[in-house]
């Protein structure tokens, strides 16, 4: 009886940090120093849009892009957000650092 209970709180437990259906995430860019791909994903079908907040600090310039959209220039005490129309269950993000000698970012996305 007692080990049922432990694997029931387990899976609820494991569910509640998965999520049933992921439809959005938050990605570290913990050495900002660093070039990174981040490669976003939904498990849903009907994607038609995606949000992005990159929130952090940054001692340098860097640019923020994905395809077929403007690079966004990153640059100090950072908190840039934006919504775009996308048809897609997955994003690549390419972050590239210019001339970043220190800091940390947070990306958070939301496909809809």
């Amino acid at each position: 009886m007692a080990r049922n209970i432990t694997i029931a709180c387990l899976l609820i437990m494991a569910l509640a940090v998965t999520g049933c259906d992921r439809h959005g995430g938050v990605v570290p860019i913990a050495d900002s120093t660093k070039a990174k791909s981040v490669v976003l994903r939904s498990t849903r079908t009907d994607v038609s849009g995606i949000s992005l907040r990159v929130r952090g600090h940054i001692d340098g310039e860097a640019t923020l892009s994905a395809a077929n959209w403007d690079k966004q220039v990153l640059k100090g005490t950072v908190d840039w957000q934006v919504y775009h129309d996308w048809f897609n269950g997955t994003c690549t993000l390419r972050y590239l650092p210019k001339d970043v000698k220190s800091g940390a970012l947070t990306i958070e996305y939301e496909f809809h």
